[in-house]
């Protein structure tokens, strides 16, 4: 009986050493910090609504840049992991 353990014991650890390895572990690109950063929180727009103006002066200098910063940490993100071709 002793035997006949230690040859399933022996088969099962030979079985499981020449297996091929199922899980491939993917190399993580180093991404910078910074990227994780959350996106910057738009200032309360202007109080006057029928001012066309001062709405064109928020959208521009707040609501753009803050797009245009996050639209970068996006395109940068993705860039940075590897291509499957």
């Amino acid at each position: 009986m002793r035997i006949l353990c230690l040859l399933v014991d022996g088969l099962m650890l030979s079985g499981c050493g020449t297996s091929q390895t199922l899980y491939v572990r993917r190399a993580v690109p180093p991404l910078d910090s910074g990227l994780a950063t959350p996106c910057p929180e738009l200032p309360d727009p202007p109080q006057d609504p029928a001012d066309y103006d001062e709405w064109q002066i928020w959208l521009q200098d707040n609501v753009l840049v803050a797009y245009g910063e996050c639209a970068a940490r996006h395109r940068a993100t993705v860039e940075a992991w590897p291509k499957n071709k």
